[in-house]
């Protein structure tokens, strides 16, 4: 018997509800659930030529499209009506700030905008960027630095520890350092620079901006570092890499002149702690040294620096062979004698006449070393006797300006304002006038008798200046000293008041303060020593008498020759540089500071004892303030042991720093890993490495 129309029919719509459509296929035909039994036909057979009714509705995969661009579009209409609020950064936020840039920004309507560049587009903007790619805004590492380039040099901030790559390859610290073997410094380009956000993750709340783990070092340091106390190297030479500024030999001292003294070596008294106790920086001079050395110093000054001094003159040698100096004071002849002073000399140096002769001389040369039976040394010494008269004629006129210009010809530079105020400090113009009336009462005269023209002509490329004219009454017979206060002549030999004129309105309309000035020193032996400026008109001198170790006459006179280029070597200059900077010289600076040559050649004195730079960054650093909170690191000779084989007194005479040898055995890495290991306390790469090195100043990595 046939099976029923309707369970066939049941059967059918079943199979046309599961039937697999192609995935591709937009539409599907399904059936409408609307058709009739089959007829059965005479032969009773079911007449299936009907077709089944169907029809047409969008595929599965079609709906789910529909569904997911719906989606799609209600998603990015809510962010871009999100985006487009006043609070949309604030809503992007990952998360908050670090503390230091949070105070920073405190208050700030788009704190966004302060690093990151997208912060001022609108929503619409960002999309716009997505699509094109193209964008003429800085880069988050340049706005980095809009806050940070005062620390930073803008130049290499983005190269490897922010230094010069062929400075960072050249003068690595970790040359000796086993470890890094197979370091390479990776070639810096606009197409591999390191993003500030590389290493410096923002967003991530109290987490320290500055950490790195160590697996980012060994990036560019690849080697198999495990640990501080397995892998690192052995310290060769830190903490010292160079001497220090201080010419001070510690074996010497501790062996020999504090004994001596019956004094205790003690570390604290010249070294103390900082305002943080990260480091132990020099004790000022007047805890340190001056117990020792202040009263050196005075000592070494007593006999001045002497700008201008006349020489003895052999009249008798002189006026045998027919020569004439003009008018010379009394009290400066007799036989040939007198040094010239190194500052005078230079000044010598700029006359044309003077200086032919002065430059085949020895910087040592004085008169005593002419020979008044030869008639060439007789001559020379006339010579430069009339360049004397010249340079007093001069000054008389112009005053520091003569000063300055001479020493611009003999140092072949420009010299400032500020080094001329600085090595004349405290002079009154008016002491060269008052000088030359007192010793040259008939100064002009001579000059005008025999050159025939006031303006100078033996300057070498002599220009003429606007300056001071001091006018002198003619009728005056003695000079009044700008430099006294008391006079100590009697009463008859007082010099009348000195009539002053200045040359133009302008200096007369805004005089110059004058500073206070100094006593002069003439016939009492017994007064009590002064400082300062003095005129003494019984040896015929103008010189400085410093007043103790701060002085900065000296330092002003000594910086403004260091200064000049091959100062040392010149023979216009050597001579002027040698008495500033030996070790006997005048105020024994260089007893204790010691001398540099930069990498540019230049010389410089180390007039700071401490060498460290704050504007210039340091591979590595230390804090002594977490060690001393253990009583047996309070000692300082628990890591720092004196080697008191060596004494390094000598070396100081070197400009080379790096020529010398430490009163101190190196730190031994043992001494740091006792405490420095895993389980105990922090031994990473940057606990005691830093990885900015490079400051606004030139960096020398070779720097302890």
């Amino acid at each position: 018997m046939p099976k029923s129309p309707n369970n066939n029919l049941n059967q059918m719509q079943d199979f046309a509800d599961s039937f697999y459509h192609r995935p591709h296929d937009p539409t599907i035909e399904v059936p409408t659930g609307s058709a009739k039994p089959w007829p059965m036909k005479e032969d009773g057979t079911w007449d299936t030529s009907e077709e089944e009714p169907t029809a047409t509705k969008p595929s599965l995969r079609r709906r789910r499209a529909v569904l997911t661009w719906s989606v799609i579009a209600f998603t990015i209409g809510s962010l871009m009506i999100v985006l487009s609020s006043p609070y949309s950064n604030e809503f992007l936020a990952p998360g908050p700030l670090h503390s230091s840039h949070a105070q920073l920004l405190a208050g700030q309507g788009d704190r966004c905008a302060a690093c990151h560049t997208g912060a001022s587009t609108s929503a619409f903007g960002w999309v716009a960027h997505a699509f094109s790619g193209a964008s003429g805004e800085q880069t988050q590492s340049q706005l980095c630095l809009e806050c940070h380039k005062t620390t930073i040099n803008e130049a290499y901030a983005l190269n490897p520890h922010n230094v010069a790559p062929a400075e960072l390859a050249k003068k690595s610290p970790f040359q000796n350092a086993s470890f890094v073997s197979n370091f390479k410094t990776p070639p810096v380009s606009g197409n591999n620079e390191l993003a500030c956000s590389v290493c410096h993750r923002e967003h991530k709340g109290a987490q320290d901006l500055k950490a790195m783990t160590d697996s980012q070092c060994q990036t560019c340091h690849q080697s198999d570092y495990h640990s501080f106390e397995s892998d690192h190297a052995e310290f060769t030479n830190w903490p010292e890499a160079s001497r220090q500024n201080i010419a001070f030999d510690h074996s010497t001292h501790a062996l020999k002149h504090f004994p001596g003294s019956k004094t205790e070596f003690n570390c604290n008294q010249c070294h103390i702690d900082d305002a943080w106790q990260n480091a132990k920086i020099q004790a000022p001079f007047e805890q340190a040294c001056a117990s020792c050395h202040e009263k050196k110093i005075v000592d070494s000054g007593m006999d001045g620096f002497a700008l201008l001094s006349l020489p003895m003159l052999d009249m008798k040698a002189i006026e045998r062979l027919r020569f004439n100096v003009g008018g010379w004071p009394l009290a400066a002849t007799g036989d040939f004698d007198g040094p010239i002073p190194a500052a005078m000399r230079a000044l010598l140096m700029a006359d044309r006449d003077a200086g032919k002769i002065l430059v085949s001389r020895p910087d040592s040369f004085e008169f005593a070393d002419f020979d008044p039976g030869n008639a060439d040394d007789v001559r020379d010494a006339v010579t430069i006797a009339w360049s004397i008269k010249r340079l007093f004629h001069e000054l008389s006129r112009k005053g520091s300006s003569g000063i300055k210009r001479r020493l611009e010809l003999v140092f072949g530079r420009v010299i400032t304002s500020d080094e001329i105020d600085g090595v004349l400090v405290g002079m009154d113009d008016r002491s060269f006038a008052a000088a030359s009336r007192r010793w040259f009462p008939k100064l002009k005269r001579d000059i005008e008798s025999k050159y025939g023209d006031v303006n100078d002509p033996g300057l070498v490329d002599m220009v003429a200046e606007p300056g001071w004219l001091w006018k002198i009454r003619s009728q005056d017979s003695l000079a009044k000293n700008p430099l006294a206060n008391d006079v100590l002549l009697p009463a008859a030999e007082q010099p009348q008041s000195v009539k002053v004129q200045p040359a133009d309105n302008t200096r007369a309309a805004n005089p110059t303060p004058q500073p206070t000035p100094n006593v002069l020193i003439l016939a009492d032996e017994n007064a009590k020593p002064r400082t300062g400026w003095i005129r003494d008109d019984r040896t015929l001198r103008i010189f400085y008498r410093p007043t103790g170790h701060h002085d900065a006459f000296l330092k002003n006179w000594i910086d403004t020759v260091l200064a000049t280029e091959n100062v040392e070597s010149r023979t216009a200059t050597s001579g002027l540089f040698h008495a500033l900077t030996e070790v006997s010289s005048i105020g024994n600076c260089r007893y204790c500071h010691t001398l540099k040559r930069d990498a540019d050649q230049s010389l410089v004195m180390n007039w700071k004892a401490n060498r460290r730079d704050g504007s210039v960054g340091q591979f590595t650093s230390f804090s002594h303030r977490p060690h001393l909170v253990q009583p047996v690191l309070q000692d300082c000779s628990h890591c720092h042991k004196m080697d008191s084989s060596v004494s390094n007194k000598e070396s100081f005479a070197s400009v080379d720093r790096l020529d010398f040898r430490s009163n101190f055995h190196p730190i031994e890495k043992a001494t740091c890993s006792t405490c420095h290991q895993k389980g105990l306390t922090e031994n990473s790469c940057t606990t005691c490495h830093n990885y900015h090195v490079g400051g606004q100043s030139k960096v020398n990595l070779t720097e302890d």
